[in-house]
């Protein structure tokens, strides 16, 4: 296994950690490892990109032990290959806490009735089996040249707590803690946002409150995953090739051959992505593109923003109870200033209450629907605010994404 370590990511204890309560686990199974110390921004990152196809593919898994920070500058280090398809199919995650949040860590241990501990995390790393992940493709811009896209497994968030994640990074040396405080400061000094949110509803009705759990439960039995989609697409491109080839062989009259061409110029049907190309997004509309008209478009003052793929953002904020890292959706999670369900300052200190064990979904304040596709645009004259995308900071503009269910695999019980 190939193991990655942030010795500065949170408190900076990651490296201690891993050698006083996570590596023996990993001797005693008797697992080789390749222990790889970061030593600056981008480190790792670089590291798997650049490394020779044979070499990468020789590891079962990357094991991460850091923060989400290193997950995410780790999996953009994949995307990044001409490759990645294999790389993917092929390599595993397994998370380690290391760092303020954990959030992917902690996720993986809930689901797997573990602790929420280091130890407990390398116990499933060593123990477990390889597990689905959705990975959702990003692009962060207003055109199509200017745009830059990443990929990400765990959040977006704006507004709030958006403001929170990047405000409290000087605080980093006090773990969790440093989400609480900053959290309390922004309290006493709401800011409002202006902006536009449309997305794809996994259903015409939508989905809140109790039946939120089941309904993504269900829906997601679904949602086909990105390979099985991509083996279906090369499956019918193999038969429609075969068909063609037996109707040249019985000399095809002119009717046919015309309706082929008409088929192939309309471009109706889909086919299976190059072998080297980024993974294709069917559901978004091109970057600056108009909204389909199916999608539902909520225009209005938000408070906060914070939307999931994985329940737990931090060992003390479970976001999105309902969320689970391979359902194939991203759980929206927002409150608005105005209308029915706006929020005042105490209602919103009421949502941030609740995080800890997870009482938000029913919270009179909280509006949620889950969906494969969005876009967010922020729509205040400056840009003052902060879109946080896996706990990095990206451009205040713009973005759209699309949940690829099952495009990654991780280590789980």
């Amino acid at each position: 296994m190939l193991v990655s370590i942030n010795p500065q990511s949170g408190p900076g204890k990651a490296l201690k950690t891993w050698r006083s309560s996570c590596k023996q686990l990993f001797l005693d199974a008797c697992i080789n490892l390749d222990e790889r110390v970061t030593e600056r921004k981008d480190h790792a990152l670089d590291i798997v990109r650049d490394m020779d196809a044979e070499e990468l593919l020789s590891y079962e898994c990357i094991v991460v032990v850091s923060g989400d920070g290193l997950v995410f500058e780790i999996l953009q280090g994949i995307m990044q290959r001409k490759d990645w398809s294999k790389i993917m199919r092929s390599v595993q995650f397994g998370v380690v806490h290391g760092g303020s949040g954990n959030g992917l860590a902690n996720s993986v241990c809930d689901a797997s009735d573990c602790r929420l501990t280091p130890r407990d995390a390398a116990f499933v790393v060593v123990t477990g089996e390889a597990k689905p992940m959705d990975i959702a493709a990003v692009d962060v811009g207003t055109s199509a040249e200017s745009a830059k896209r990443y990929y990400s497994f765990l959040s977006l968030s704006w507004a709030f707590m958006g403001d929170v994640d990047i405000e409290s990074e000087s605080l980093r040396w006090m773990g969790d803690a440093r989400f609480v405080v900053q959290s309390v400061k922004r309290i006493l000094k709401l800011r409002k946002y202006k902006g536009r949110l449309s997305f794809l509803p996994a259903d015409n009705a939508g989905m809140t409150s109790s039946m939120l759990g089941p309904r993504i439960a269900e829906d997601a039995k679904n949602v086909e995953s990105y390979w099985e989609r991509v083996e279906r697409l090369e499956r019918e491109k193999k038969e429609e090739e075969k068909r063609d080839a037996d109707n040249n062989d019985d000399n095809d009259d002119d009717e046919e051959e015309e309706k082929r061409d008409a088929d192939d110029e309309e471009g109706e049907k889909d086919s299976p992505p190059a072998i080297d190309s980024p993974p294709e997004l069917h559901l978004l509309p091109a970057i600056g593109e108009p909204v389909p008209d199916n999608w539902q478009v909520i225009e209005d003052t938000f408070l906060h923003m914070w939307n999931c793929n994985c329940s737990y953002m931090a060992s003390d904020a479970i976001a999105a109870p309902s969320a689970r890292v391979s359902d194939g959706f991203h759980q929206l999670t927002f409150l608005r200033k105005h209308g029915p369900k706006g929020a005042s300052r105490g209602k919103m200190l009421s949502y941030l209450l609740g995080l800890d064990k997870g009482n938000v979904e029913n919270s009179k304040s909280v509006e949620m629907c889950v969906t494969q596709a969005y876009r967010l645009e922020p729509l205040s004259g400056e840009k003052t605010g902060h879109i946080v995308l896996d706990g990095e900071l990206v451009d205040y503009t713009a973005i759209q994404l699309q949940v690829l269910k099952g495009l990654g695999r991780i280590k789980s019980l």
